[in-house]
């Protein structure tokens, strides 16, 4: 990241960490019941979108290439697909791809007037209105929900659960290895806070998540030391917890479970153990070219089965890339282990939600953002 003497965050900075702060807030309960998060959320990313082309900086696009390519050859084949099977248009996960695109695009432009200081202040914009939106679903839906019963507690758990793991990540390598020792407590009142709330909403997905990024950063060797104390410390304390059968038989009945039955394996995964076994039987007289318009509980099922080899390919391999791309490119500060964290654990969720890591709505897209600015930051730094 470009560095300068004063660092204080530019105009571009300041309208990115507002733009994700709408973002968030746009995943409030009462915001998402009245169904405007978009008219909340996506204006404020088509008017940077306008100052940055009036700017008429050249875009460098040779770090992220290869995902273009890729959008490309999606864009032609659902073209000239939907002469021969109209419902290539019909799926909502062509919406969320190209609405990635566009986020990235926004990134490639606006990172080129960035410093390192208006990413932290992204970061730290994405944190507070993350809280705000894991405080408020806390207090309005968890504090007084029975979980030890099959419903969830807030409907609308997959795409919050994906917010607040985020925060939980951006707190773990950026907030933590502070200093001082009063933000260090707030922020690490914040981390656990956030992991009651994920237990609450019993996300699965998002459990998968936790464990993942908790392992990623413990075994990493270019992660702060002190974040791996507070990783193995959290482990511990859950390892002592797990001790005590009564909370390890609550936890994994109403909390893993989610209270349904253990004997039966499609009812622990909500339906996607059936969907799994039955996907081949559905694909094999559409492997090539698809079925058109359908979905399934995972994105490598609803890719192949909507676009079959041809078209899905081309999306597996571009929800695979940022994460690609991340890992390739380790040697950076902590910005790409940031990133790299993030990558790995939207394109993990893939295989149990249909939109990740492209969505739906403002679900993934930090992950899009980072990975325009971040790679436009690589390509000056290195010149």
């Amino acid at each position: 990241m470009k560095k300068t003497d004063t660092e204080k965050p530019s105009k571009f900075g300041k309208a990115i960490s507002i733009a994700c702060i709408l973002t968030n807030l746009s995943q409030l309960p009462s915001i998402v019941n009245l169904s405007i998060t978009k008219m909340f959320s996506v204006p404020v990313w088509i008017i940077i979108a306008a100052i940055c082309v009036m700017k008429r900086k050249k875009l460098d696009m040779y770090e992220t290439r290869g995902f273009w390519i890729l959008l490309y050859l999606f864009f032609v084949y659902i073209i000239v697909g939907s002469f021969f099977n109209y419902t290539y248009l019909n799926s909502k996960l062509n919406y969320q791809i190209f609405m990635a695109g566009f986020i990235l695009l926004v990134g490639l432009m606006a990172g080129k007037f960035l410093r390192k200081c208006d990413f932290n202040l992204m970061c730290g914009a994405y944190i507070i209105s993350g809280m705000i939106v894991c405080i408020n679903v806390f207090t309005t839906y968890l504090m007084r929900a029975d979980l030890q019963t099959t419903f969830y507690a807030y409907g609308s758990k997959n795409s919050v659960s994906q917010i607040i793991l985020t925060v939980l990540i951006l707190i773990l390598y950026k907030k933590l290895p502070t200093t001082q020792r009063v933000k260090k407590g707030f922020f690490i009142g914040c981390f656990i806070f956030t992991i009651i709330t994920l237990f609450g909403l019993k996300s699965r997905a998002a459990f998968v998540g936790l464990a993942l990024a908790a392992i990623w950063g413990a075994v990493h060797g270019r992660i702060s030391p002190r974040v791996k104390k507070i990783i193995l410390l959290c482990c511990a304390i859950c390892v002592i917890l797990m001790l005590n059968e009564n909370i390890r038989s609550y936890f994994v009945k109403y909390i893993l479970y989610a209270g349904r039955e253990s004997t039966s394996m499609n009812s622990l995964t909500s339906g996607r153990s059936d969907e799994w076994k039955a996907f081949f039987s559905d694909w094999e007289d559409n492997w090539l070219f698809g079925m058109g318009a359908t979905k399934r509980e995972s994105l490598i099922l609803t890719a192949l089965l909507v676009f079959g080899v041809v078209g899905g390919v081309p999306v597996l391999l571009m929800s695979v890339y940022p994460l690609i791309w991340g890992l390739r490119r380790l040697k950076g500060d902590e910005e790409y282990m940031t990133f790299t964290s993030i990558a790995m654990v939207y394109w993990v969720n893939s295989f149990f939600e249909q939109q990740a890591p492209f969505g739906p709505g403002a679900k993934c897209y930090l992950l899009w953002l980072m990975f325009g600015i971040l790679s436009v930051q690589r390509k000056e730094c290195n010149r």
